[in-house]
């Protein structure tokens, strides 16, 4: 399957195989991790600016990894 990528992807992240709308499941190694938060179309970058995970609040998440 060829892909092309549309934008800059940081090592790590997400690449959409296919378009992804608003509330679609994101898939990762077959299991399901989050939502889209906006569409995405297919070579598109996914990360926590298009998605909401289904474990964690995204309020909790920052760069350096304090949660308190």
């Amino acid at each position: 399957m060829a892909l092309a990528i549309t934008e800059k992807v940081d090592l790590g992240h997400k690449i959409a195989l296919s378009c992804l709308k608003t509330s679609d499941k994101i898939i990762k190694y077959g299991m399901p991790i989050g939502s889209a938060t906006a569409d995405v179309p297919a070579g598109g970058w996914v990360h926590m600016h298009n998605m909401q995970s289904d474990y964690i609040p995204a309020h909790l998440r920052d760069a350096a990894g304090d949660h308190s």
